[in-house]
């Protein structure tokens, strides 16, 4: 038994007889398909909710079921998904075009734990790969950020920052009506066209922001 189930189990055994607190926290665990040691988003939301239907069976005083289910709401608040929050994200420095390939891995990985499609993790990677292209084309230097989203329905958050020139006539190269021969925003728009939420913040001289969001569909 690792530590947080060990916790957990110590916070329902204060409610529970030994027998049913342990009882309920193996049906617990085995129905939401969570894993204490990489807990993953979502899961301490399902675990909540199997472990308060065994705590309904075995308690029958409601009082007693409310103040059980809030100790183990703050304890998987605090132990499970503040563990998703640090596992599910990671910074990562873009220099290089070597770079674009580690990020983009990185980006199906974090994919992958979310649950998404094996065609929806490509579109992600792409999106993926054209910010972390640009960086390197446009600014040389900067940086992505990716996160998981413990959203209903989950997602994935990708970041894209540097400090290069910025972008000039910023609206006319997402309308479609620029033309570079370096082909500038032909990966802004393509980015924009694969996720459901797109936010760019560019200065000249002070560089770029850009923030993507996909959810789980």
């Amino acid at each position: 038994m690792t530590q947080p189930e060990s916790v957990l189990l110590d916070v329902l055994g204060r409610h529970l007889s030994a027998v049913s607190a342990r009882s309920v926290l193996t049906m617990g665990l085995a129905r939401a398909h969570v894993d204490m040691q990489r807990p993953q988003p979502g899961d301490g939301r399902r675990l909540l909710h199997q472990i308060e239907r065994g705590v309904r069976l075995y308690l029958a005083d409601r009082e007693a079921q409310d103040r059980c289910l809030r100790n183990v709401a703050h304890l998987l608040e605090s132990h499970v998904e503040g563990q998703v929050e640090q596992q599910s994200r990671v910074s990562l420095p873009v220099n290089t075009e070597w770079d674009i390939v580690t990020v983009r891995s990185a980006g199906r990985s974090l994919c992958q734990q979310i649950g998404f499609s094996a065609s929806f993790q490509v579109k992600v990677a792409t999106a993926i790969s054209e910010l972390a292209r640009n960086i390197v084309q446009y600014a040389g230097t900067g940086v992505i950020e990716l996160a998981t989203l413990a959203t209903n329905p989950p997602g994935i958050e990708i970041v894209a920052r540097d400090r290069g020139p910025g972008i000039p006539h910023l609206a006319t190269v997402l309308s479609g009506e620029y033309r570079s021969r370096t082909g500038m925003g032909m990966g802004l728009r393509g980015t924009r066209n694969l996720v459901d939420q797109f936010e760019i913040k560019t200065a000249a001289g002070q560089g770029t922001e850009v923030v993507v969001r996909a959810f789980l569909t």
